[in-house]
């Protein structure tokens, strides 16, 4: 089984345990969720979610509700706008003609 250590400040590197006990170094990454990644792919797991990832996620979900957000906006106002012209319409209708 795969797993990753801190092997110089900054450096994370994966890798297994061999039979006879040594380290058995398979890659080298600049961060801990990288490695984590490796370790996770490695070992037939999902990647992993890491925070950054999860705020990135809620961004994009913030900006998807203020772009529909402004569709309902939009339409809300159209349907207004048809509000008005029916009751115009409706007030016509009502409103006795002359022949």
């Amino acid at each position: 089984m795969y797993s990753y250590i801190e092997s110089e400040p900054g450096l994370w590197t994966v890798g297994e345990l061999s039979a006879d006990g040594s380290w058995d170094p398979e890659s080298d990454h600049d961060s801990r969720e990288a490695a984590a990644d490796r370790v996770a792919n490695l070992n037939g797991s999902p990647r992993t979610t890491t925070v950054d990832d999860l705020r990135r996620q809620v961004h994009d979900l913030q900006e998807q509700v203020k772009r529909l957000l402004s569709v309902v906006n939009t339409h809300t106002a159209e349907i207004t706008d048809l509000q008005e012209d029916l009751k115009e319409h409706v007030n016509d209708i009502d409103r006795p003609h002359s022949l």
